[in-house]
């Protein structure tokens, strides 16, 4: 068995049975379990790898400390060559994420093996020129699982790894489900995936070691093993299961809190390594909020995810489809973003945008507004159908009939909102204090500190206040003041965050900029009107036309961050009227639908990245003869 897989690794591709046995008796097996360094940073680099069961990750830590993932190694995979043959230290850290065996193969044996065995040294530099050619090409590997556990707080939530796993069916992936025997009979079988059941004789223990010998078995024929576990499992069995997951789901729904919780620090009190792997993840039903999650929750892998649980598949609704997209994307190490700019009542553009993109099945795994974008962001990763979103701001932004016959009313109207306040019960009144980090996608908003001179962003706590200090014009309000800063709008600084995007994961981001345009004209004068005929703008009027040209151009100067801009040509309407939501809304969507064929070909080249980016160097060659 050892031969075979040896004879089929990258390094040992087509050696003989000789050749491939001198290799194993130069080589030293080693056994490392979940979570074992194999080596870290600096070590000395004296010897080479070869998987031959399991599967480790290669890492890297910035001088702050920050960790980066670099690349996984599965079985016949090899790596070390390079600090080996140079005689160098080692510049990244091997940790196993599962239970695995490793062949090494120390410098010395090396150097003799490539006298007696020709092949060796053709496979070694072969693998590292496609790895040369991989990163000459900006293709990364992406932090992809191969096996995940699902733990369920009660039976209500098990069926939910057969979605998973036939979303990930229908993206082509191999996909197994391990679970017992009473879930694999309540749920029927669904041809798109394999299904295995645990044998219900088995001790905690015992399930244990048919799990991990299952995975170990199976894991170059599967993308995808999603280990699915009953609430009626014993926490000590769980001990005992977990560490073979390279991610774990941890599901909660609102009523299982305390019991999650529980369960979870009695977990990593005795395994706190465990925590790094696992990713909280809320399950509601409908727009149900979830609560701010645990204390615990912050000490977990990053993001947590909510999402829509819907018993009926036949059923499913918008909401379940975005969470399931997002969750998919996860698992195949993917994020894509969208960064919505600051306009004022231009920015009710974005909802149209929004409402084509989500007709074409596009979902989005984060969001960053500045200032509307904010506004429009907010009420979107919150959940709500874009509809309703729309009638609402027309609604809510109704000036009354003073404003509507009073000149220039439309603007005297969005100033009030800021001088009376007006915009803070106007949005409690639909999100009272809900928490940034209880939104159903991740929000960023942008604002600017006016005494440090730097941009603010709020990923974090009051989601009301984060739009309240982003959609806060200056020279029309006063500064908000909190916690030593004076906040004003993010349009000063960052029109269009999509650069906050890509500081958190997003591998692409879409922009959408409703100031892409100016209107043509200010006070009724344009280019050709003559001097003497020039009306005088008031004000008001004055400062509306700043904020406008100010967005305009921060906008234009802070794009490298988007893969794909939408403009949005807004020119035609008044910067602050807000009563023309469902024609802002129509343009929106018309700018969209003629960016989908752009679109369309980003994401097909974004899938092709992840096939290509996973690809590998394989042994295509057979194993020659002795005599060969």
């Amino acid at each position: 068995m050892l031969k075979e897989i040896l004879q089929s690794s990258q390094l040992c591709c087509g050696l003989n049975d000789v050749h491939a046995q001198q290799v194993i008796d130069a080589c030293r097996l080693v056994a490392f379990s979940s979570g074992d360094v194999v080596f870290s940073e600096d070590d000395p680099g004296d010897s080479m790898f070869i998987v031959v069961k399991g599967r480790v990750k290669i890492e890297t830590a910035s001088p702050a400390g920050a960790v980066r993932f670099i690349d996984h190694l599965d079985v016949g995979e090899h790596f070390g060559e390079i600090s080996m043959l140079t005689g160098g230290r080692r510049a990244v850290m091997m940790t196993a994420v599962m239970d695995c065996e490793l062949l090494e193969l120390k410098q010395d044996a090396f150097q003799n093996l490539i006298l007696t065995v020709p092949g060796l040294a053709a496979n070694a530099c072969r693998t590292l020129g496609f790895r040369l050619r991989r990163e000459a090409h900006g293709q990364q590997r992406r932090s992809r699982p191969r096996v995940i556990g699902i733990v369920n707080q009660h039976s209500g939530t098990m069926f939910f790894a057969t979605r998973v796993a036939a979303a990930l069916a229908g993206e082509g992936d191999q996909v197994c489900v391990i679970e017992d025997e009473a879930v694999h009979a309540s749920e029927g079988k669904l041809a798109s995936f394999q299904r295995n059941r645990i044998p219900a004789d088995l001790s905690g223990n015992e399930k244990s070691e048919w799990i991990r010998k299952y995975v170990l078995d199976h894991q170059r024929r599967e993308d995808a093993t999603l280990v699915n576990l009953s609430p009626t499992l014993s926490v000590e069995t769980f001990m005992a299961i977990l560490p073979q997951c390279e991610q774990i789901w941890w599901l909660v729904t609102p009523d299982d809190l305390g019991h999650a919780t529980y369960r979870l620090h009695t977990l990593l009190k005795a395994q706190p390594t465990l925590g790094s792997r696992i990713y909280w993840m809320w399950m509601t039903q409908d727009t149900q909020q979830p609560p701010p999650p645990p204390a615990i929750a912050s000490t977990l892998a990053q993001p947590d995810f909510k999402i829509s649980l819907d018993i009926t598949p036949q059923l499913a609704s918008r909401q379940q489809r975005q969470s399931l997209s997002r969750l998919i994307r996860h698992v195949h190490g993917t994020r894509i973003g969208l960064a919505l700019g600051g306009g004022a009542a231009r920015g009710l553009a974005h909802l149209g945008v929004l409402k084509a993109l989500e007709r074409e099945g596009i979902y989005f795994d984060l969001i960053s507004g500045t200032s509307a974008g904010a506004l429009i962001a907010l009420p979107y990763a919150f959940g709500w159908e874009l509809e309703r979103a729309i009638e609402t701001f027309k609604e809510d932004l109704r000036p009354s009939w003073f404003f509507r016959f009073l000149p220039r009313g439309n603007q005297w109207f969005m100033a009030s909102k800021f001088w009376t306040g007006g915009w803070e019960p106007m949005l409690r009144r639909h999100f009272a204090d809900v928490q940034l980090e209880q939104l159903q996608i991740p929000l960023s908003t942008v604002a600017v500190d006016l005494v440090s001179g730097r941009q603010v962003v709020r990923d974090r706590g009051d989601a009301v206040d984060a739009v309240l200090e982003s959609i806060n014009l200056p020279k029309i309000s006063r500064p908000i003041l909190r916690d030593g800063m004076a906040l004003v709008d993010g349009g000063i600084f960052n029109n269009v965050p999509a650069d906050l995007l890509m500081d958190r994961g997003a591998d692409l981001v879409v922009g959408v900029d409703v100031a892409a345009k100016l209107t043509p004209q200010f006070a009724g004068n344009t280019p050709s009107t003559p001097t003497d005929e020039m009306r005088r703008p008031g004000r008001l009027e004055t400062l509306m036309r700043v904020n406008e040209v100010q967005d305009h151009e921060m906008t234009s100067l802070r794009t490298k961050a988007v893969d794909l801009m939408i403009a949005v040509d807004t020119s035609a309407f008044d910067f602050a009227d807000f009563t023309q939501a469902d024609q802002l809304a129509e343009i929106g969507e018309i700018a969209a639908e003629k960016m989908l064929p752009q679109f369309r070909q980003l994401l097909a080249e974004q899938k092709d990245s992840e096939s290509v980016g996973a690809s590998r160097f394989t042994c295509d060659v057979p194993a020659r003869s002795a005599a060969g």
